[in-house]
Parts: C-alpha cells; structure tokens; sequence
C-alpha cells in the first residue's frame, strides 16, 4: 500500500456490529497448497463473536466462501473502506482521506 500513513481505526464485525481484533497472520503460498512455510505476514482484524468474517486493508471484508460487500476508496483505488457501526457507513483507514460510503 505503498507506506501511506493509517488512522488509528479499528474495523467493526459487519454481521455483528461490533470491533474486531486485529493481530497478525501468515500468508502460504497458494501455489503450493498445503505449505507449511508462510512467505510473509499480514496484519488481518478478526471478528471478535468468531464467524468466519475478516477484513484486510488490501482486500476488505471476507469470509471463507470470498469476498464480502466490500467498498473501495474512489481516492485511493487499492484501499479497502472500514465499516464503522456507530456511524452506519464506511470510512477510508488513510490519514487525510475523508471519504465515506454508506452501507
């Protein structure tokens, strides 16, 4: 994501409306299935209730059927948007980005 600075913004659980828990996570070589050496890491919020739901800032909200309603930044092309519960919408996680989209 080229090094742009985040807003301290924690993703909500869109089934469950509630914070998630982030932390980080290997990623494995999907060419190789059934590797045991991830390649690299990534930082992935979890729901905190345990369905299956996950947000990546690259990808957005998945599960483990795929992809979720998942909006973009019409700014910043490659950002997935964070659902926030309080205000109902998604939010940019970039620093000065003040986009928004509603549910």
């Amino acid at each position: 994501m080229g090094g742009l600075p985040y807003k301290e913004i924690v993703p909500d659980c869109p089934l469950h409306n509630a914070p998630m828990i982030g932390g980080e996570a290997p990623v494995y070589d999907a060419a190789r299935p059934g590797s045991e050496h991830p390649f690299a890491s990534v930082y992935v919020w979890r729901c905190a209730y345990g369905c299956d739901i996950e947000y990546l800032i690259a990808f957005g909200y998945r599960n483990r059927r795929g992809l979720l309603e998942t909006r973009k930044c019409n700014l910043h092309k490659d950002i997935a948007m964070v659902f926030q519960h309080g205000s109902d919408q998604y939010v940019c996680p970039v620093e000065s980005c003040t986009e928004t989209a509603t549910r």
